[in-house]
């Protein structure tokens, strides 16, 4: 009798327990959605957020990390970049909110003083974690990939070259609190790489999945611009200087420059057209609305890369060469035609004057040519030691008054290149920039191994994306936006991945116990059409 009832009381007490954890944890999410709704000033849409939030972080544990990161990703595309004021601030797209949480501080939302750092950042930092997590409990949800060890090496140089010049900047009487918007996304930097390493292994499909996300984003992206081009700007006669943000150049130009060698490598061109003109008007669409120029400059360096890139002997890189020689002398007398012409068919004639002669400020000068000089003269002014971050530049010519949209515009000159050379000095210059001489050499390397057409687009891809981010840090603040930071992570990272599986780079040695298996033989580019075997470790577990 006693042995029949110990197992019905056992049932019932695991019931029980089951019950009360249950209600525990209904309980536990109605009191934190009524705090979500208290914090949002009473906003109904809040009470959505617990349930979303739950049902994503166990998507998040469930499925494997590639596609998590990808998401990430992906949001970070579509959604309003507030920092440089989203839609010249005069549109609030249904994306707005997910910039919030994305790309300004957590405190600005949640009132918790203690937050001082945004989603994007918090997201990434979960993922690395994950990663770790399930590296330790022996969970083989994710595919796992060996990379580059010189790609490491070189971001943990990053590392400590950022952290050592925040301590000597702050050391020296820099503003500690300015350093932090100074360094965040080149202290970020690593982490992304590193998560974005763990997430994608590097197969032909992985590739595809980034170029899909890219392109995903990039045609919401340039929809919400048209919109906003045509129903905000065009009717309230608005001046604007772009219509979605700065930094979707970034994602513009690379999936642009893609398209364009994947157009160079492919065997099914026309197939490759009928998918391209899908998307890739809408995008060169949104791209021009956009109106930087900086978008124009790195599309120009991405396809002089390729030519530099693509055999001598391919026969559409001879055609595009031959119309191109052609086409000079007329796109010469274009050009002086409508030098001082406002018509719209001289647009193109007004963006070559640009480039050249610069946007005339207050004082007839261009705005950036004197705060360049202003930056060279802090520079010169230094001893030899560098300044580190959290200090100023000198203004010996004292430039047009932006205090009022910037106040802080001191500490944030445009031109980062120079102005990592006035905080870092030689030696800090090199080490913060490192990382993207990495990416083009692995990516280099693995384009002159890779024979099938996603291999070798990836690889152009990659380093379009190191000329599209150093045009941005040469000409806007480019070590400050999350679309470079998070862009070259991915670009590392694919690199990285491909060097060693297309035999560009040695594999490093697969750590003890762990179990790889062999990638199938690598067929290398040359006359002698040898094949390559990657060491032992150097598959995918």
């Amino acid at each position: 009798m006693t042995a029949v009832a110990q197992p019905s009381f056992g049932r019932r007490a695991s019931q029980a327990a089951g019950a009360v954890v249950l209600f525990g944890g209904l309980f536990a999410l109605a009191a934190l959605t009524g705090l979500l709704i208290a914090v949002g000033n009473g906003n109904p849409a809040m009470a959505f957020a617990v349930p979303v939030g739950v049902g994503a972080l166990y998507g998040v544990w469930k499925l494997p990390l590639r596609y998590s990161a990808m998401g990430v990703l992906f949001l970070m595309f579509v959604a309003d970049y507030l920092p440089e004021g989203a839609y010249s601030n005069y549109w609030t797209s249904p994306f707005n909110i997910l910039g919030q949480f994305l790309f300004l501080n957590l405190s600005a939302l949640s009132g918790i003083g203690a937050l001082r750092f945004p989603g994007l950042d918090l997201m990434v930092i979960a993922l690395l974690a994950l990663s770790g997590i399930r590296r330790a409990l022996g969970i083989r949800i994710d595919v796992r990939a060996p990379g580059a060890r010189l790609l490491n090496g070189v971001l943990m140089v990053e590392l400590l070259a950022v952290v050592g010049l925040d301590v000597w900047g702050t050391l020296t009487g820099g503003n500690f609190n300015e350093s932090l918007w100074q360094l965040r996304q080149l202290l970020l930097l690593p982490m992304m790489t590193f998560m974005f390493m763990a997430a994608i292994p590097g197969r032909t499909k992985d590739l595809k999945l980034i170029a899909k996300v890219m392109v995903a984003g990039a045609v919401i992206k340039s929809f919400c611009g048209m919109y906003f081009h045509f129903m905000v700007v065009r009717p309230q006669g608005l001046v604007v200087e772009f219509t979605t943000s700065h930094s979707d150049t970034l994602l513009f130009v690379p999936l642009l420059g893609m398209q364009i060698a994947f157009f160079f490598f492919t065997r099914r061109i026309r197939a490759a057209w009928r998918t391209a003109l899908l998307w890739m008007p809408i995008v060169v669409y949104g791209m021009i609305l956009n109106d930087r120029r900086l978008a124009y400059v790195s599309l120009g360096g991405c396809f002089f890369c390729l030519m530099l890139m693509v055999d001598a002997r391919h026969t559409a890189r001879r055609k595009v060469l031959k119309a191109f020689i052609l086409l000079s002398p007329l796109i010469a007398v274009y050009t002086g035609a409508g030098w001082n012409s406002n018509n719209p068919v001289f647009g193109g004639a007004q963006l070559i004057k640009s480039l050249i002669k610069g946007d005339q400020a207050q004082s007839g000068a261009d705005y950036r040519d004197i705060e360049n000089f202003d930056v060279l003269y802090t520079w010169s002014e230094a001893s030899p030691m560098p300044a580190g971050f959290g200090h100023t530049f000198l203004e010996p010519v004292k430039l047009p008054d932006i205090s009022f949209a910037m106040p802080t515009y001191q500490y944030h000159p445009h031109n980062t290149i120079l102005w990592m050379w006035t905080i870092g000095g030689v030696f800090g210059f090199f080490a913060l920039f490192a990382p993207m001489v990495a990416c083009v050499f692995l990516a280099a390397r693995a384009f002159r191994r890779a024979t099938d057409p996603v291999d070798q687009t990836a690889c152009m891809t990659c380093i379009f994306m190191v000329i599209a981010h150093a045009n941005q840090c040469f000409g806007d603040m480019g070590t400050r936006t999350y679309f470079g930071s998070m862009g070259m992570a991915v670009a590392m990272a694919v690199a990285s991945k491909l060097a060693v599986r297309l035999g560009a780079w040695p594999a490093p040695t697969a750590s003890k116990g762990a179990q790889y298996e062999a990638l199938p033989p690598i067929t290398a580019l040359g006359p002698t059409d040898e094949t390559i075997r990657l060491p032992p470790g150097a598959g995918v577990r």
